[in-house]
């Protein structure tokens, strides 16, 4: 009998969700992001709307290379006092130091860029080409997926079609974030859920601000969905996945509070809001000093 060829077969990529990730890894939710988002942990890869996952082996390989460090603890310690004597030594120099621009990164990539190009460039030999080449190939990257801005964006529109309404309070909009598994604002805050201060603050970058607004006898602060529609257009492309929500249609005859509840029916306006009929009747007072923060910091940079 002849013998015969075996091929060699490559089995198939296994995805896995968040709940397994972190049974493999022993990271929080918020860990796992911070990581991804810093370059240090595998990212996660898109199958659907709304619907992520990691691919199995590059979580055990992650797993594997994290044991093989700690493995030789002796060579940890020296690597770690030599980083800190390097420090010590060439710090003037690094905060002197003012590399050439990558070409191909906008201006805010290479403000984030400079002092790693800057540590690069004092350590010399092949560091310097190392480091842009690792900023053009990162930037790249960068641009395949969406900025965690541009993803709460989407998250928000979708907040809005799903509650099928045109405002929403920050209480709301916040609670409807969260219910997303698979998107990070349920552990934002250090495993806790994002706080308003830290959506504020995200928010601030695309120019939307909160607004407060009196609702019968109490006031609310929220937004309305006009206030992202510029941003929508600007950062969200039209294949961006999202749902699907048909609008309703405000009757002749109905009247909208400013923004809506948990508990309340969810009535739609058009863009220029509803109009009160004679019959009924809408408040809509603004706070001129506008929104309080908290004190809290927000723990993603």
């Amino acid at each position: 009998m002849g013998s015969a060829c075996l091929e060699k077969v490559t089995p198939p990529r296994r995805f896995i969700k968040m709940a397994k990730v972190k049974d493999y890894t022993s990271l929080s939710t918020s860990e796992i992001y911070r990581r991804i988002a810093a370059g240090t942990f595998p990212a996660q890869v898109t199958l659907g709307p709304k619907s992520v996952a990691w691919v199995e082996s590059e979580i055990l390989q992650w797993c594997d290379s994290l044991a093989a460090q700690r493995g030789d603890p002796a060579a940890f310690a020296e690597l770690v006092s030599k980083l800190a004597r390097f420090a010590i030594d060439n710090r003037e120099a690094i905060r002197t130091a003012r590399p050439a621009e990558v070409d191909g990164l906008n201006d805010r990539a290479n403000d984030c860029w400079e002092p790693l190009l800057a540590v690069a460039e004092v350590a010399g030999g092949n560091w310097p080409r190392i480091a842009r080449n690792a900023a053009a190939t990162l930037h790249g990257l960068e641009e395949d997926t969406p900025s965690i801005g541009a993803e709460l964006l989407a998250s928000i529109r979708d907040a809005f079609d799903t509650r099928r309404t045109e405002r929403l309070a920050t209480a709301d909009l916040l609670e409807t974030l969260a219910e997303d598994e698979e998107a990070p604002w349920a552990a934002w805050n250090r495993g806790k859920p994002m706080t308003p201060h830290q959506l504020s603050k995200r928010l601030s970058e695309f120019g939307i601000k909160p607004g407060a607004h009196r609702i019968g006898f109490k006031t609310a602060k929220g937004y309305k969905r006009e206030q992202f529609e510029e941003a929508f257009k600007r950062y969200l492309s039209a294949d961006t996945p999202g749902k699907s929500v048909t609008r309703l249609q405000a009757s002749n005859h109905a009247a909208s509070s400013d923004f809506e509840t948990v508990t309340r029916s969810a009535a739609v306006t058009d863009q220029n809001g509803l109009k009160a009929s004679n019959g009924a009747g809408c408040n809509h007072v603004t706070d001129p000093k506008g929104v309080q923060t908290e004190d809290n910091a927000e723990y993603f940079g």
